[in-house]
């Protein structure tokens, strides 16, 4: 069987809630899924969902960055190093397990800020197992992946909390009326 490959992108919020939601829904159907995340702190709750579902397998790099605009070169190598070694082995991964599905958080933008070759996503995109469905997420996707994309979603903000000065709102799950959850 072939499987499709997804880019989701733009500069709205909901690209990794729509791989999450692919990710739960292939677990639900019986495929099995490897999960991992770039350039995040590793300390984001749906992580601990995803972990107790059996069919998902999170993997994640050593270190955690949180990307910013004041990144010293150091720390800029540091972090496309992390990024590569990473994305060297999920292709592994994939290659080695018979996962169905491939869930890239936050690649697109790795790939963006040149934490990652290029060459080596636009490879893997080409290549990859034809049995492997494959999910990219992330702000400013290359137009050169678009060819290899089956599902193209381009996520655009509209309006925003804070463009109207409320602060943004916590995403816990709490009951207003007894303050628990």
């Amino acid at each position: 069987m072939h499987r499709l490959t997804h880019i989701y992108t733009g500069n709205g919020k909901g690209k990794t809630a729509a791989g999450i939601g692919m990710a739960v829904r292939f677990a639900g159907s019986g495929g099995k899924v490897l999960y991992t995340q770039f350039l995040k702190d590793h300390t984001e709750d749906e992580l601990e969902i995803l972990r107790t579902i059996p069919q998902i397998t999170v993997c994640l790099p050593e270190k955690s960055f949180l990307f910013s605009r004041e990144l010293t070169l150091s720390q800029q190598n540091e972090i496309r190093q992390s990024c590569t070694v990473h994305f060297e082995k999920m292709i592994r991964e994939t290659a080695d397990h018979a996962y169905g599905l491939l869930v890239l958080d936050e690649i697109l933008l790795a790939d963006h800020l040149h934490f990652i070759p290029h060459e080596m996503l636009l490879y893997f995109m080409k290549a990859k197992p034809e049995n492997l469905e494959l999910i990219l997420t992330g702000r400013n996707a290359a137009e050169d992946l678009y060819g290899y994309a089956d599902y193209i979603s381009d996520f655009q903000c509209v309006r925003r909390p804070d463009w109207s000065r409320i602060s943004a709102q916590p995403e816990t799950g709490t009951n207003p009326e007894s303050g628990s959850p």
